[in-house]
């Protein structure tokens, strides 16, 4: 998919369109686009001459395409493969597969057999197709495919791979609305660039669905759409009135009256009345636009399927302009009867004027050939109009490129598809393939109109780019001009749905062009990836700035010549993926481990004044994350702001606080470690309202667990602070200088500026307040800084990152302002004071930043910066790469600062673990905007290691602890410092790991650890390009450690973690009472080891099997008798193994059968011998066979 900045045009094409646009498009004071010659004489839209070329074709035969059989019903030309070869896609109807056909050469054609595009009957699904239109409703490149089926399914939308191969789409309205539909029409009828779809359906409501733009549709129940209800079998956009918008013609069967939307240019349609278009009633099969007089606007064409003798006309409407039509009922077309199927226009005989051929059903197709004064004259000679068939879809292309436009007909039962091959120009031509940059990249809905002198005339004719044309049928979108006798076209004018037009003079014919939107030229050459630009330009065409990737757009950012898909950008925009697809106005991004797998998964928070439901994504470890859709973290619907992720109860698995807005309950979720959240409602913080903006975990007091900071900015403007009381309890605190002030808060970040071992809180105020900086005392207590810049500089601070940037050991402070004010950067000089930085890009560009973080993105062992972006103005966001001097360098060339819009928080993490720190945006702009994912794609250039802390005496998620890595970088020793923490910015959560660059170093030479307890843990003579587990106190450990409590899960490499004696349950002692190897804490015989015979964690009184270890206690019968003890087993009664069955067999059994039931009356439990005779006889197994079915004799009297 294309960069979402759809709504500025691209540099190149204004400065295109300064000097070459001599056709455009304007508002009138109606708001109307009307139609202005500029520069240009015309004097009007001519006829063309009389130019007659015999019109003649050949049937292709014993050739797959039209050999497959089937109950053909649509045809749909398109070059899906971009290879320059129109290929072809045909609808069956009845239970049959449908088939696609890859034009490899002149008459050779592939028959496609793989995928679900051609195998949904094989499938077993039953699809009745009907009608087929390709359309690029990602805006990829790629043809993509929708599927109308009758009967009540279902349709089908394919979404093109780009490699010859197809994903069938299954989520939405779109593929699941189940009705009877008979084709489909892609149009960008508001014209946002993306193509939307009409689907009419038959007896039930028809449906528009509209582009999202992110790969979803919204189906539009708007008047007239919602109420109008008929047979309607065909649909078919024009713009028939010229003014910038397409319009909608749906033909209805059934002798009922037709529909004609008119597009008001805002969203809404108006529907047309009192015009002969919609007051005929007719059995209309379907409608299809051409301009057969070149007068400049779209007539109109109806195929009638009357069955019924004495059948009904065809009908011909003449566009008059302004919206006026008049049936032409003395022509032709309107002299023979139906069934018709389809009518389908086309230049048939490169005269320069439209053609028609119309399909019928068991009967002989009709074919009219162009006059040149306004009306037509029947072919009746040659197999085309004479070969019986039962023809529904038509398609007209130039398959074998030659110029002249082939047909293709669908036929049904007890016929093969026909392919005619057009033998009968003699004319010249050209065809042009738009290519839409700011508009859909199709170019549909564009209108061309070519201006050459034919037969002594200057003629000047016009096409419209569409996917659909007529019923079930789709030509090729490539637009044919038939030229006569002209030697050049004279002029070419293009008018783009964006409003944009392109003037090209003095055209060579008998040629294949493209038309780049904005380019302002006809382009014909070698293009190796499809998008209009030449590999090698030449004249007005240019060279592709990106030969191999298809850029029609040719963005260059940093103007360097090499266009931006082609460009060495580190970062990839991921389009595909369930975090950008889901805009509810976000506001908080936050990377962690929800589920201690060790992938990063991601926390999204949700702001919209009307409340919704937060966001979370679970990591597929593939690159790839689903979304979880249940759950009390994802079914709150409040108004959520930030958001913060920690483990506040020091049980191995990560919790979660939600601050919302408007006046709501805050929200505190405690994890259980597989990524699941259970609420807390009855005590603070949960209990507490405001209008709370961002939040952070932090130990203030360094009691080993975590506290809680809640700013606040609006209501009573105080901010909340609560103490963990250890007990998954809190204590609110109500007295202090952190709750005492009453500014709008927008964000609190806790960071040791002073390294004293303690956590320090900035508080960012916005309102051109002060900003704030409490110092902890180490006792609990705080004392507010005054005096400094650092609080002193008015600003609308809306959020701050630690981070320390020149790696002297000392946190530094970044501080972004929103409205167009600069941000603040402040340098930590190491003796309790900062050092405001006044020059610089990084203080010096006035945007409405909101969220920042620091991140060493290119891993070369410095802090680099990036700043979101939003509210208050559309702009994209701000990056800087740190120099390693603690200067900056603007970026602006990479992905994450191309997108615009609101963006707000802004985390970064390794969440596909290949090294390099990727980023999620959290955007909001109009409640709807996607979010962001970007993968970093440096690579393996330099060196880095990530370290995840486990607190044991600290709090489990080490927020506090401090990291401080030297490492030989560039031939000179670096030292480099992280601290963990639970905000890194407005609304911003970076992971828990600490992640460090460490450029060309080979080895690090120390890592040091500063715990919050006052651990500190030394590690020397690292290996780089490693994950490492650092558990405080111990050593280092590679190895999965599910539950977080510092030792190996079971299979994993334990080296100096240890096994996990309970890999389930957080248990950091790892105490043994009874020396079993099983964790007390899992062990349900702990303090006993001889009580468990079999050492399996499970006492003998409570063990289902005692004697044999079994600690999963399995028992599929649910007899009560372990498996592991159960010999009985289906095929095998041999208890004791001795090759044969004898009463010890026979004993077990029984036992196993009556275990906990009455015994026979004359035996028990342990005796089958009922008879006494010492042996297992006949009699004895009768006894036992009647007392089981309880329905025979007893033998004899049991012995005394």
């Amino acid at each position: 998919m294309r960069a979402t900045t759809r709504q500025t045009e691209k540099s190149y094409i204004q400065n295109k369109l300064q000097t070459s646009r001599l056709f455009g498009r304007v508002r009138s004071t109606q708001s109307r686009f009307v139609y202005l010659l500029v520069a240009v004489t015309v004097a009007g839209f001519l006829l063309s001459p009389q130019v007659y070329a015999e019109i003649s074709f050949s049937r292709l035969q014993f050739a797959e395409v039209v050999s497959n059989g089937g109950i053909s019903a649509g045809v749909a030309w398109c070059d899906y493969d971009r290879d320059g070869q129109v290929d072809l896609f045909i609808a069956n109807w009845q239970d049959q597969n449908n088939f696609l056909y890859h034009h490899e050469s002149d008459t050779q054609f592939t028959f496609i057999t793989d995928g679900a595009i051609v195998n949904e009957a094989s499938g077993g699904f039953q699809p009745f197709s009907s009608g087929p239109c390709w359309g690029d409703y990602n805006n990829d490149g790629f043809p993509d495919l929708y599927v109308a089926n009758q009967s009540n399914r279902a349709n089908f939308l394919y979404l093109n791979n780009g490699d010859q191969s197809f994903t069938k789409v299954t989520e939405g309205a779109i593929v699941t609305d189940e009705a009877t539909s008979y084709t489909c029409a892609w149009g960008d009828y508001d014209n946002d660039g993306f193509l939307d779809l009409f689907v009419p359906n038959s007896l039930s409501t028809n449906a528009l669905y509209h582009n999202n733009g992110d790969m979803t549709f919204t189906r539009i129940y708007d008047e007239p759409f919602l109420t109008d209800i008929g047979y309607s079998w065909g649909a078919a956009w024009g713009d028939y009135d010229n003014d910038g918008y397409l319009d909608l013609f749906v033909a209805n069967t059934g002798h009922e009256h037709n529909f004609l939307y008119h597009n008001e240019g805002d969203g809404t349609f108006t529907k047309v009345t009192g015009s002969p278009v919609t007051s005929d009633a007719s059995s209309s099969h379907g409608g299809s636009w051409g301009d057969y007089d070149n007068d400049g606007d779209l007539d109109l064409l109806l195929a009638n399927g009357q069955y019924n003798p004495p059948g009904e006309p065809d009908k011909l409407y003449r566009n008059d302009g302004a919206g006026v039509f008049v049936e032409l009922t003395s022509s032709v077309v309107a002299a023979n009867t139906g069934p018709s199927g389809s009518g389908t226009w086309g230049d048939f005989d490169n005269d320069g004027d439209l053609d028609i051929l119309i399909t019928r059903y068991m009967a002989p197709n009709r074919l009219y050939e162009n006059d040149g004064a306004g009306d037509f004259t029947e072919i009746t000679v040659g197999e085309i109009v004479t070969r019986l068939g039962n023809s529904s879809g038509t398609g007209a292309a130039d398959y074998d490129d030659d110029g002249d436009l082939d047909i293709y007909m669908a036929n049904w039962e007890d016929y093969d598809n026909y392919l005619y091959t057009n033998e009968s120009s003699t004319g010249n031509w050209i065809r042009i393939k738009t290519l839409g940059v700011v508009s859909n990249s199709m170019g549909v809905g564009a209108q061309v109109r070519l201006t050459a002198t034919i037969g002594g005339n200057s003629v000047t004719q016009m096409r419209e780019v569409r996917t659909n044309y007529s019923h079930r049928s789709q030509s090729d979108v490539r637009l044919s001009f038939g030229l006569g006798d002209a030697t050049v076209v004279d002029q070419v004018i293009i008018a783009w749905p964006s409003g944009m037009a392109d003037t090209i003079l003095n055209v060579t014919v008998n040629q294949d062009y493209t038309a780049v939107e904005g380019l302002s030229a006809l382009c014909n050459g070698v293009d190796s990836d499809g998008d209009g630009l030449l590999d090698v330009g030449e004249g007005d065409c240019p060279t592709d700035n990106c030969p191999a990737v298809f850029n029609p757009g040719q963005d260059d950012t940093d103007g360097d010549g090499v266009g931006d898909l082609c460009d060495a950008d580190v970062f990839t925009e991921v389009v595909f993926s369930a975090i950008v697809s889901d805009g509810r106005g976000s506001r908080s991004a936050n990377f962690v481990d929800v589920d201690n797998d060790g992938w990063l998964d991601v926390f999204v928070s949700n702001g919209q004044s009307g409340g919704d439901d937060n966001m979370l994504y679970k990591n597929n470890m593939d690159g790839s994350f689903t979304e979880v859709v249940t759950g009390d973290i994802v079914s709150d619907g409040r108004s959520s702001d930030g958001a913060t992720l920690a483990d506040y109860n020091n049980d191995g698995y990560v919790d979660a606080f939600v601050a919302n807005w408007y006046n709501q309950n805050n929200l505190l979720y405690l994890g259980d470690g597989a990524g699941a959240f259970t609420q807390v409602t009855a005590q603070p913080p949960a209990t507490n309202s405001g209008y709370s903006e961002a939040a952070s975990w932090g130990d203030l007091d360094n009691d080993g667990d975590l506290d809680l900071f809640v700013a606040n900015s609006s209501g009573n403007l105080r901010n909340f602070l609560y103490l963990n009381n250890g007990d998954e309890s809190f204590t609110a605190v109500t007295s202090g200088p952190i709750v005492d002030e009453a500014v709008p808060s927008r964000c609190g970040v806790w960071g040791d500026y002073d390294n004293d071992g303690d956590l320090d809180l900035f508080v960012a105020n916005e309102s051109n307040a002060h900003n704030s900086l409490f110092e902890n005392q180490g006792d609990g207590s705080f004392v507010q800084v005054t005096g400094q810049d650092i609080v002193s500089n008015y600003g609308k601070s809306w959020g701050a990152s630690w981070g320390d940037y020149d790696n002297d050991g000392y946190l530094d402070l970044f501080v972004a302002n929103n409205g167009l004010s600069n941000n603040f950067l402040y340098r930590n000089l190491g003796d309790g004071t900062f050092e405001r930085v006044t020059s610089g890009v990084v203080v010096s560009d006035s945007k409405n930043a909101i969220g920042s973080s620091w991140i060493d993105y290119d891993n070369d062992g410095d802090l680099d910066l990036f700043v979101a972006v939003g509210y208050g103005g559309v702009q994209p966001c701000l990056f800087y790469e740190n120099d390693g001097s603690g200067n900056f360098a603007q970026i602006t060339d990479y992905a994450i600062t191309k997108d615009t819009g609101w963006a707000y928080g802004c985390a970064w993490g390794d969440y596909d673990n290949d090294g390099d720190q990727d980023l999620v945006v959290a955007r909001w702009f109009g409640e709807s905007e996607n979010n962001n994912l970007y993968r970093n794609e440096v690579g393996s250039a330099n060196s880095w290691i990530n370290v995840n802390c486990v607190g044991v005496v600290s709090n489990n998620s080490a927020v506090g602890a401090r990291l401080s890595v030297k490492a030989t970088i560039d031939g000179a020793p670096v030292w480099q410092t992280h601290e963990i923490s639970s905000q890194n910015g407005y609304c911003t959560q970076n992971s828990l790991n600490a992640e460090f660059g460490l450029g060309d170093a080979v080895l690090i030479d120390s890592l040091v650890i500063a715990w919050p307890s006052g651990i500190e843990d030394i590690y020397t003579d690292l290996d780089v390009n490693q994950f490492v587990n650092a558990i405080e106190g111990g050593d280092l450990c590679y190895a999965v450690d599910s539950d977080r409590d510092g030792y190996a899960d079971p299979g994993q490499p334990a080296d100096a973690c240890g096994v996990d004696n309970c890999p389930d349950v957080f248990n950091p002692e790892q105490v043994d009472v009874d020396g079993d190897m099983i964790g007390d804490v899992c062990d349900l015989c702990p303090n006993d080891a001889e009580n468990d015979i079999d050492s399996d964690g499970w006492c003998a009184e409570v063990d289902n099997c005692p004697s044999t270890p079994n600690p999963g206690q399995e028992d599929s019968n649910g007899d009560g008798i372990g498996d592991a003890c159960c010999c009985i087993q289906r095929g095998d009664i041999d208890y004791d193994g001795g090759g044969q069955i004898s009463i010890a067999d026979l004993v077990y059994m029984v036992d196993f059968m009556f275990s906990g039931g009455d015994a026979p009356a004359c035996m028990t439990q342990a005796d089958v011998d009922a008879d006494g005779g010492a042996l297992v006889t006949i009699s004895d197994l009768v006894y036992l066979v009647d007392y089981m079915f309880n329905g025979g004799p007893a033998p004899g009297a049991c012995p005394a």
